[in-house]
């Protein structure tokens, strides 16, 4: 089916180096098989953490870690049914281009902990598992960003053998300092 969502997302940095975020999603999805719905996703909150930069700013990680809330309705479609931690590491580096251009590279490795008393029924795919995600952001201004990523994960999903993967491309504006607006699709 199709999955199309808006995620409003706000981020407080407590410090230069630490920031807690929100994520609070509206879902629209359309099933091949079954309804069409519209509703709250899971919510995710977490927190990221400027762990090391050399002295120019790049190479850099972060580690962070995302708790996400099972307040989407499973059964139609708009979340998981169940709580997951999610803890990763992010190592990324700049090359400045010609010009002003600056181009960011970022590989991210992240493994999720499934709460299986959280979850309705335990169907047995609802394991624990790994991802590993990279992108590359090309900033052609201190206010407008081209972007692409990819992330693969050995998630068990109901009715495919497959390792499930995602790849999308987006912008991002930011038309003042404190306010990003960025539009994906993959």
């Amino acid at each position: 089916g199709d999955d199309t969502t808006l995620m409003p997302y706000a981020r407080y940095g407590l410090t230069d180096d630490f920031a807690l975020f929100a994520a609070v999603p509206m879902k629209d999805v359309s099933m091949d098989e079954g309804d069409d719905n519209s509703g709250f996703g899971d919510v995710q909150v977490g927190f990221e953490l400027l762990a090391w930069e050399d002295v120019m700013e790049f190479p850099f990680f972060i580690p962070h870690v995302t708790l996400s809330l099972p307040t989407g309705d499973e059964d139609k479609g708009l979340g998981t049914g169940n709580t997951r931690l999610t803890g990763g590491l992010a190592v990324g580096t700049t090359i400045m281009g010609w010009e002003e251009f600056q181009y960011h590279f970022i590989v991210d490795g992240r493994y999720t902990i499934i709460d299986k008393d959280s979850a309705e029924d335990d169907d047995g795919h609802d394991d624990n598992f790994g991802s590993l995600a990279a992108a590359m952001i090309w900033e052609l201004s201190p206010r407008f960003s081209i972007l692409g990523e990819g992330m693969i994960t050995d998630q068990k999903l109901e009715g495919q053998d497959d390792k499930p993967y995602t790849l999308s491309g987006g912008l991002t504006y930011k038309p003042i300092p404190a306010l990003l607006i960025g539009i994906y699709g993959g």
